[in-house]
């Protein structure tokens, strides 16, 4: 009888086993029962209540089926953080390459916004250095002398455009 059980590794109900037992083993089905309450109370079968029906099973069968679970835990468990680490450098490479990216992008708006800022003021240094020689020529019509004129304004003697 306690072959069934190692060779299915399975439970199974008093029923089932009335019906398998004489089928498998030659067991007379009337001595089942009391076969199996004699393997129950030496331990090497474990009973168990499920849902309103008992349960038999090998012991062994059991302490296999446990720790073939351990070592399903202990795999999952291993391989699980190993993924996690693994798409979590993947993840941090990928932000520090865009965050690259993003800092080189600033700094050639920065660039551009220069270049424009800087013609922006040439031109206007540009208007007023027009603007200045424009009045030394005004002033030129009534015989003033251009270097008293530039001295009083603090205008530089060798001024010209950008």
């Amino acid at each position: 009888m306690l072959e069934l059980f190692h060779e299915s590794n399975d439970f199974y109900s008093m029923k089932e086993l009335e019906k398998i037992a004489p089928k498998l083993k030659g067991i007379v089905e009337k001595t089942v029962k009391d076969v199996v309450e004699s393997m129950v109370s030496g331990a090497d079968i474990k009973q168990k209540k499920r849902k309103h029906q008992e349960l038999l099973s090998s012991i062994e069968a059991l302490e296999q089926d446990n720790k073939e679970l351990e070592e399903k835990i202990k795999l999952h468990s291993t391989q699980l953080p190993a993924e996690i680490t693994e798409k979590l450098e993947t993840l941090t490479a990928d932000k520090l390459a865009k965050q690259k990216e993003l800092n080189e992008l600033k700094t050639r708006m920065k660039l551009a916004l220069l270049k424009k800022n800087a013609d922006v003021v040439k031109k206007a240094a540009n208007r007023w250095t027009d603007n200045i020689f424009q009045l030394q020529s005004y002033v030129k019509k009534f015989n003033m002398d251009m270097k008293e004129i530039n001295k009083n304004f603090g205008i530089p003697d060798d001024l010209d455009y950008v």
